[in-house]
């Protein structure tokens, strides 16, 4: 008798420890028999990431993407007038050079004529000196996602096109004295002469809808041509600012001092659009099956083959108040090429 209850008590002080044995032992013989994937389950899934633009109501998006007052290359330094040595970003080839039309109107014209290795181009204009005088920050978003506002697409041309800048604050203007005091010549990198002495070139951007009437109908102002306007010559120890940053109208016929000094040359105004994928010159392009380069941008990268839905929301005049309208729910971007 005593003992059999030696053995009951010994299984019933040792129950729990074996039973835990065999739970861990199965468990062991299950571990054992599982392959365990070294890539998360959800990466073998063929689903492109989706992301919805949602473009914000920012008018100073319209504001000079240069403004003299920033770090642009990086180096610790203010770079407050355009510096050679910097790839100026915008809707010109900083690698090549252009010619204008001369025209001031819907017409007026930048075409690519020759390429630099340096960005000079005597007698020509420099796509990375027009980069750095013309653009807009909503012009360089543009570039990025779609390669420019497509003016002109056509089978046989391509042409973008500035931005609208209102006749107002958000036009902007640059003076240029001389080499001494701008580090570089004028004229290797415009058609202009070098100004004489004691005198600027005064260089102004704007889109010229200063009267009332221009503004009436819809579309009416930002389908005017965008404007680089000059001014030669500007003696009297004239500065940019009491031209472009005067009482409205600014970038006119006067300054805010008076008119212009004797000696200044006639206003001139240069139509920023540009030729662009042309037959000689097409870097940043891309050939498409029918034979026609065309600018590109991210959306082209990521979304032609639909290796990333895009959708957009932008904000609207009627619904200011909830955030705006949906222009286009998430899906292919093929649709759009």
């Amino acid at each position: 008798m005593e003992d059999i209850m030696a053995i009951f008590t010994f299984v019933r002080s040792n129950a729990l420890r074996y039973s835990m044995l065999v739970i861990s032992a199965g468990m062991v013989i299950a571990s054992e028999a599982v392959t365990i994937p070294t890539t998360p389950l959800v990466s073998n899934v063929n689903v492109p990431p989706i992301v919805m633009l949602v473009a914000g109501k920012d008018h100073k998006m319209f504001y000079e993407a240069y403004n003299d007052a920033g770090d642009v290359d990086g180096d610790g330094k203010l770079d407050t007038r355009f510096n050679p040595a910097i790839k100026y970003y915008g809707l010109f080839d900083g690698g090549l050079c252009y010619v204008h039309n001369d025209k001031g109107d819907k017409d007026g014209l930048f075409s690519p004529s020759a390429t630099t290795t340096d960005g000079k181009c005597s007698g020509k204009w420099s796509g990375n000196w027009l980069n750095y005088m013309t653009t807009s920050r909503i012009d360089a978003l543009r570039k990025v996602l779609y390669g420019g506002y497509r003016e002109v697409d056509s089978t046989s041309q391509t042409i973008l096109r500035r931005a609208y800048i209102p006749h107002d604050a958000h036009s902007w203007g640059k003076e240029y004295k001389d080499e001494t005091t701008d580090g570089y010549r004028i004229d290797d990198y415009t058609p202009l002469s070098q100004p004489n002495a004691n005198t600027r070139h005064f260089f102004g951007n704007l889109t010229a809808n200063n009267k009332v009437q221009d503004c009436i109908d819809l579309n009416k102002c930002s389908d005017m041509p965008p404007l680089l306007r000059i001014r030669q010559n500007v003696g009297g120890d004239h500065r940019i600012w009491e031209w472009a940053s005067k009482e409205r109208p600014v970038l006119d016929s006067t300054l805010s001092t008076g008119t212009f000094p004797t000696g200044t040359g006639a206003q001139e105004d240069r139509t920023v659009r540009v030729e662009v994928c042309t037959a000689s010159f097409y870097t940043d392009c891309k050939l498409y099956p029918n034979g026609q380069y065309k600018p590109i941008g991210l959306l082209h990268d990521y979304g032609e083959q639909d290796a990333m839905l895009f959708g957009l929301i932008t904000g609207s005049y009627d619904k200011h108040m909830s955030g705006g309208r949906l222009r286009k729910v998430i899906s292919s971007f093929s649709d759009e090429v």
